[in-house]
């Protein structure tokens, strides 16, 4: 008879000869930590460092609890908070990088990546805010597409990787014109209004394809 209740989750070690290996599966959280623990993860112990792979429910927060894939759980031994705030600083920096790359390749020749950065830096969090907006907006399309097909059929699964691409701000075409579709026929949309409309058909545009006219673009123009 199989389990009822398989192994979600997964202790991953490293080593200098090694690299990144899956040593167990457990059904927990912390049965990952025990097991972390007892392999001596750590100074000292065979594996230097391990982390905690966990379900990932990205409907969870409409009570959906279906599972895609795994996400990273915990840290082993528990980082400092110096090293915390060194890894989150490094990933802020990374994330910054890839979005001005983006944005220097969906604008046609428009913007270089350094100038794309450069905007970036002048507009500020009010200018990134804005961007976060427009990236929603495919967000919510893919969603909507995702969640009308079955639960490991094919467009659901490329929906899915869709939005881990768009985390990395990686967009392919039949995104942008699914995109553009949702928010022209998006009937939960009615209670906008047109100048909110407006607002968010110009951070899309701004997010999908910058070009030299700031107008109308918050960060950018008084």
């Amino acid at each position: 008879m199989g389990e009822k209740h398989p192994p979600t989750y997964s202790l991953r070690v490293w080593s200098q000869s090694g690299g990144w290996e899956t040593l167990a599966w457990v059904t927990s959280g912390r049965g990952a930590a025990v097991a972390a623990s007892l392999v001596r993860v750590g100074a000292g112990g065979p594996y230097p460092w391990a982390e905690t792979w966990g379900p990932r429910h990205p409907d969870s927060w409409r009570h959906d609890w279906t599972q895609e894939g795994q996400e990273l759980m915990d840290r082993h031994p528990r980082e400092s908070y110096a090293e915390t705030t060194a890894r989150y600083a490094e990933e802020r920096r990374r994330e910054e990088a890839a979005l001005a790359a983006a944005l220097a390749a969906r604008s046609g020749g428009t913007l270089t990546v350094e100038a794309a950065a450069a905007r970036l830096k002048t507009g500020g969090q009010e200018y990134r805010d804005f961007l976060t907006a427009g990236q929603i907006c495919i967000t919510d399309a893919l969603n909507e597409h995702r969640l009308a097909f079955p639960e490991g059929g094919h467009e659901r699964v490329r929906a899915r990787q869709a939005l881990d691409d768009l985390e990395r701000h990686h967009v392919e075409d039949w995104v942008v014109m699914l995109t553009y579709v949702h928010m022209a026929t998006r009937r939960y949309d009615a209670h906008y209004s047109q100048g909110a409309k407006r607002w968010r058909d110009r951070a899309l545009k701004e997010y999908l394809s910058p070009t030299e006219d700031v107008t109308g673009v918050p960060g950018l123009t008084p």
